[in-house]
Formats: C-alpha cells, sequence, structure tokens
C-alpha cells in the first residue's frame, strides 16, 4: 500500500514536470528553428537559470522515469484486474499480445494467477499488425495498456457486454467518450 501511495505520487510529480517543462520548452524557450521559420517569440533564454538544453533533459529524465514507474505500476496492479475478469466473467481465459511475448511468457505470466487459462499470441511478427488488430477486435473483453492498439481493436467490435480496463489517469479519459463499458483501474 505505501509503496503504490510512493509510486503513485512520483507518477504524479514527473507528470507535472514533463508537462510543464514541455510547455516551457514549447512557448517559453522555443527553439531557434521555430523562431527563425514559424515566427515563435522567445519570452526569455532561459528560465529559473536553466536554458533549453537543460529543460530538454528535465523533460527526458521526467518522461523515462514515468513510463518506467507506470510498468512497475500497472505489475503491481494486474492481479487485481485479472481478479476482476474472474470476479465478473464465467472461466475468462486471456489472450496477451505484446512486442516482447517471450517477456510475457517467462516474467509476467508465472507472476499471475492466470497461468492456466492464458495463452502469449506471438504467431504474428511485428510487420503483421494489422492481425493482432483483427484479433483483439474479436476478443470478447480486453485489459489495455497505454498504448493505441488494443483500444483501436476494441472500437472495432465494441458493444455494452464488453469490458475494456483502461489505465485510470487523465490521458485515458477520453476513452470513456469513445467505448460503451470501460472500466478504469
Amino acid at each position: 500500500m505505501l509503496l503504490n501511495i510512493v509510486i503513485d505520487f512520483v507518477m504524479l510529480t514527473a507528470m507535472a514536470l514533463v508537462s510543464i517543462s514541455g510547455f516551457i520548452l514549447e512557448i517559453v524557450i522555443p527553439s531557434r528553428h521555430a523562431v527563425k521559420f514559424q515566427g515563435a517569440t522567445p519570452w526569455s533564454s532561459q528560465l529559473l537559470g536553466f536554458g533549453r538544453h537543460d529543460w530538454g533533459n528535465i523533460h527526458l529524465w521526467a518522461g523515462i522515469v514515468l513510463v518506467i514507474l507506470l510498468a512497475i505500476h500497472i505489475l503491481l496492479h494486474i492481479n487485481m484486474v485479472s481478479a476482476f475478469f474472474k470476479k465478473k466473467l464465467y472461466r475468462p481465459y486471456f489472450y496477451f499480445f505484446s512486442d516482447e511475448p517471450e517477456w510475457v511468457k517467462m516474467d509476467l505470466l508465472p507472476r499471475l494467477s492466470v497461468k492456466d487459462c492464458a495463452e502469449v499470441v506471438d504467431i504474428n511478427g511485428s510487420d503483421k499488425g494489422y492481425m493482432d488488430l483483427y484479433l483483439l477486435a474479436h476478443c470478447k473483453h480486453q485489459i489495455t495498456t497505454k498504448g493505441t492498439l488494443g483500444k483501436f481493436g476494441a472500437l472495432l467490435a465494441d458493444n455494452p457486454d464488453k469490458y475494456v480496463v483502461l489505465y485510470n489517469d487523465e490521458t485515458q479519459q477520453y476513452w470513456k467518450i469513445l467505448l460503451q463499458n470501460p472500466v478504469f483501474i
């Protein structure tokens, strides 16, 4: 519980840093290219003693920290998500679509309580993403990441009986409008 609170707080801080530094890089200290060719007006060459490259480093490292903590956050909550589906559904079967199928088989599945009712879909290479999209669209329910492939698959065959589990943050809220039965965890 305490670990989850710490991770969530650091993620919130990293999101704020990414947002603020992105605003500063775009509006307050725009690039020379934007000033010269796009008519941007620089407000300053520095802000709080940091130049454009310093703010770029803050933006980059806060984003990296955010992505790493997001992966940890998902791993910490994957049992809760699978428990939700086991409770709501009769004999669920889980199909995992990933760019890293070996990692899912070797690291993720052994940690979950779905080993006996799960399969990693690894028949399609990265050149056949459209097949993954087709298969995703025909799943009864979906647990998605922050990426869009699973969500677009859900949209292709959305219906009121289909649960689509999404990560609960402000970047995912617009899917609430598009999907008929989203579940935010």
